[in-house]
């Protein structure tokens, strides 16, 4: 196990003390290519979480038009989706999967709603009903995976850095 984190530790703790004894000198090139590609997937990440968080969201009026369950079944498990269906005010449907709105809304239909829509993807966002707001989680999911694929690439940036100052500072064999 220690060797496991020394391998995959090892080159981000280069960055601070690169004399210090990991293993066989890295090359140069392996430096330069963890490096490009920790850049890369850092700016991706970074340019999609401003995305996520900087995209306002319209707030619309809506009906709900009916709810219904849904049963999912595999080999082992089965479980019940309970769904809303909703009217927007430009006339599309979307239906939202949230078992607690299905448990507010009953058995009343034309009820009139607010929704959150992400006007890129036309998405619900969340659903407010007598003065209650039901997320639908779309917004959150979106940017945790941001987040990690951020800092996925600060990790492999900081192996090509600490690659590097050791390919530099230590002599060759």
């Amino acid at each position: 196990m220690r060797g496991f984190f020394r391998w995959m530790f090892g080159d981000i703790a280069g960055v601070f003390a690169p004399r210090v004894e990991r293993g066989p000198r890295p090359t140069r090139r392996a430096a330069r290519w963890l490096i490009a590609i920790g850049v890369f997937v850092t700016l991706f990440g970074a340019i999609g979480m401003g995305q996520e968080l900087g995209s306002p969201l319209e707030r619309q009026d809506a009906t709900v038009t009916g709810r219904y369950t849904t049963l999912l079944v595999s080999r082992r498990l089965s479980t019940r989706l309970h769904k809303v269906r909703l009217r927007l005010e430009n006339g599309d449907t979307k239906v939202v999967t949230h078992q607690p709105l299905y448990e507010a809304v009953g058995t009343r239909t034309e009820l009139p709603v607010k929704v959150d829509v992400d006007p890129d993807t036309d998405l619900v966002d969340a659903i407010y009903l007598e003065g209650r707001r039901y997320g639908t989680g779309r917004q959150s999911a979106a940017v945790v995976v941001t987040i990690l694929i951020t800092a996925l690439g600060a990790f492999v940036l900081l192996r090509g850095i600490g690659r590097r100052r050791r390919a530099r500072l230590l002599p060759a064999s």
